[in-house]
């Protein structure tokens, strides 16, 4: 694995490894195997989440390639990981050395504490920065607007993510489903973890909120689309996909 895949990326917009992208067509022949089909995706604008998505995609047959329908992808930087600020880049052993293993937990675990702002004399500001503001939607077949540099986050408690995950969430995601439309959401640890608490209606500061997110396995949730609450007989579901590489 790549030096970064034991750094804090964050935003930062780096590739899976070959491992990941083995693990992202596995997720697709699991999802080919038990016949799901897929109506809609979700995915951020990190290329390690919407790489996942096509993989997953080509490798379940749901890409096209036999003439069907390709389903709508939506890409948006709401969905990306959490803005870990200033410690974008850094190896967690070297925070850990710099600043004590307390402040390393802290800032990984707190609910409501961000790590420091992301600075433009950050030398990773315009790499995180510039394709955002320069255009939206990383994903083939939808663009979002590109959003202005002043309305995106230089750094982010676990809480500011959960928030805006949450308002994206009910904004996007809740309608396609309440439509009876199966969505497939491919994103990041943070992310999946507040759709899963959100959707288990669990507490996100309690242990729910910190449960590790298998890589690359399809996780399948059945809704009742006027409720949204979990329920073994549906009328919608929701599939959501890590991408395949130790990144955070």
């Amino acid at each position: 694995m790549p030096k970064l895949c034991f750094s804090f990326s964050g935003w930062l917009n780096i590739g899976l490894t070959a491992h990941g992208e083995a693990q992202a067509r596995a997720a697709g022949e699991t999802i080919r195997a038990h016949g799901l089909h897929v109506d809609e995706c979700y995915t951020s604008e990190l290329c390690r989440a919407s790489d996942t998505l096509a993989l997953c995609l080509q490798a379940a047959g749901i890409d096209g390639h036999d003439g069907s329908p390709i389903p709508p992808t939506h890409a948006s930087w709401k969905l990306n990981e959490r803005h870990y600020g200033a410690l974008t880049g850094l190896r967690k052993d070297d925070v850990k050395a710099t600043l004590g293993s307390v402040a390393l937990a802290k800032y990984r675990r707190d609910f409501d504490t961000p790590p420091m702002p992301m600075l433009p004399t950050h030398p990773l500001f315009s790499a995180v920065y510039s394709t955002l503001t320069a255009r939206g939607g990383g994903a083939p077949g939808y663009v979002e607007n590109a959003p202005e540099l002043a309305a995106l986050p230089v750094a982010e408690s676990l809480s500011n993510c959960h928030d805006r995950v949450q308002a994206y969430v009910q904004e996007h995601v809740h309608p396609a489903l309440r439509a009876g439309k199966t969505v497939l959401v491919a994103a990041h640890n943070n992310v999946l973890r507040t759709l899963m608490v959100h959707l288990d209606n669990a507490d996100p500061r309690g242990e729910h909120g910190s449960a590790d997110i298998p890589k690359a396995v399809p996780i399948v949730y059945q809704l009742d689309r006027t409720t949204m609450q979990v329920r073994k007989s549906s009328f919608s579901c929701v599939m959501l996909s890590k991408f395949a590489c130790q990144l955070v």
